[in-house]
């Protein structure tokens, strides 16, 4: 964030614990424990956003078969919507992390298997990230 405005991105992981999170719903309870431990988030390298966010895409392979890709354009609520949105409820400030969602093709995990994700500003690779999920 600078100065009201996205100054970077990444590709970001968001993994959940899909099992536990079906049963703490079914139970009632507050889920965040399958969204909340370590290792949850996992991030490339953040890259200066040089353009606009609405020239931003990404494509995420599980061993080399595209499972997801998207654009903002393609985003329900844009990024400057979001943004608008998250400053009125909190204090946001350089450094802040600001996940957006989740194209189609959530999934489960497969031990061993590789993640390979990239975030493109049009055609060009932006930043990319590579990760192989533990037994």
């Amino acid at each position: 964030m600078e100065g009201g405005r996205y100054s970077a991105a990444a590709f970001g992981l968001d993994l959940t614990r899909r099992g536990l999170q079906g049963e703490l719903k079914a139970k009632g309870l507050s889920w965040e424990r399958a969204k909340a431990f370590d290792g949850a988030a996992l991030f490339s390298a953040f890259a200066p956003l040089e353009g606009p966010v609405t020239d931003l895409s990404l494509r995420l392979t599980v061993d080399g078969e595209e499972r997801q890709a998207g654009s903002v354009g393609l985003m329900m609520y844009k990024p400057a919507f979001i943004l608008e949105e998250l400053s009125r409820v909190f204090s946001l400030e350089d450094g802040d992390i600001i996940m957006t969602g989740t194209p189609a093709g959530v999934g489960p995990i497969e031990a061993g298997a590789t993640f390979e994700g990239t975030v493109f500003a049009g055609d060009a690779p932006l930043a990319s990230g590579r990760w192989t999920a533990e037994p």
